[in-house]
């Protein structure tokens, strides 16, 4: 915050980002009349007009002080033209701006504990608007991907990767991954489970370069995952879950991913005989564990 000692006439620049000034007059000449404001207003001090590069706005009188003086958007520079004998002490003031005002100040807004990610929704019952989190369910998004979590196993192999407490604010739920498997096998099936259920109330068919099939079984397919035959090798992956919160139908899972060692693509879908919100979801192999360097990120769909 700079502050400007101006008498006469001239150009003075401001910093950047300045919204406002505050107008002090330090030095009054006898000859000065005045009306009948309180705080007193003095006319005949001279004007000063706010201006970028280009050009300069119209004048603002100067009437005695404290004075503020709000200034367009972009202004760089200040000229003024005193009345001789006439000194004023200029302040700059980055925030907030005079005439800007905060969202919930207006009367018709009611802000309680904001957070990230929330929208303002109109409530009838109390005629003002509100925050609120954004309702989920199928249709009507963005399309818009928000990162819930990223989970990369270092430390030691881990057996099974679990997201847990997912949030259901979401339309559906896309998964990223990329893995491979300890031991020496060539690759690993990637199995999952919703929710911690681990009946046979799981049905999927996998296509993939080696054939067709369709089973039964306690859980659904992920995708195959590269073995520990090759350094450098590894698989990659997606994973959807579509209107994960809803509970008409039963839960579905579509994946598609590549294998690193015998460059297998593949893909599967699968259904769970369960119409329950998905709030858990875990990825597990068939045999051994994801190796160090394993990477799963979880995200919410809008």
């Amino acid at each position: 915050m700079a502050t400007y000692t101006l008498s006469d006439s001239g150009i003075q620049s401001l910093s950047a980002s300045v919204v406002a000034l505050t107008l002090t007059v330090t030095t009054l000449p006898e000859s000065i009349g005045s009306g009948g404001a309180n705080p007193t207003d003095y006319y005949g001090l001279g004007e000063i007009r706010a201006g970028n590069a280009s050009a300069f706005w119209e004048p603002w009188a100067v009437c005695g002080g404290p004075q503020w003086m709000a200034l367009p958007y972009s202004t760089t520079r200040i000229g003024y033209a005193l009345t001789h004998g006439v000194t004023i002490s200029m302040v700059e003031v980055f925030s907030p701006a005079p005439f800007a005002f905060p969202l919930a100040l207006l009367p018709d807004v009611a802000l309680t504990s904001p957070a990230d990610a929330q929208v303002l929704a109109y409530q009838a019952s109390s005629s003002r608007w509100i925050n609120a989190t954004p309702t989920s369910g199928g249709g009507g998004g963005t399309g818009a991907f928000t990162l819930i979590t990223r989970q990369t196993v270092t430390g030691s192999a881990a057996t099974t990767i679990t997201f847990s407490s997912i949030p259901a604010t979401y339309n559906d739920l896309h998964v990223r991954w990329q893995a491979k498997a300890t031991g020496a096998n060539q690759f690993q099936l990637m199995k999952a489970r919703l929710n911690n259920i681990s009946t046979s109330t799981y049905w999927q068919v996998q296509w993939d370069t080696a054939g067709l099939g369709s089973t039964a079984a306690d859980y659904m397919s992920g995708g195959y995952v590269a073995g520990g035959r090759f350094a450098g090798h590894a698989s990659s992956g997606t994973i959807d879950i579509v209107n994960y919160s809803a509970t008409a139908f039963w839960k579905q899972m579509v994946s598609n991913s590549y294998e690193g060692d015998l460059d297998r693509r593949g893909s599967t879908g699968g259904r769970n005989s369960d119409t329950a919100a998905v709030n858990r979801i875990d990825f597990f192999l068939d045999a051994n564990q994801f190796a160090i360097g394993s990477m799963f990120a979880l995200y919410g769909v809008s």
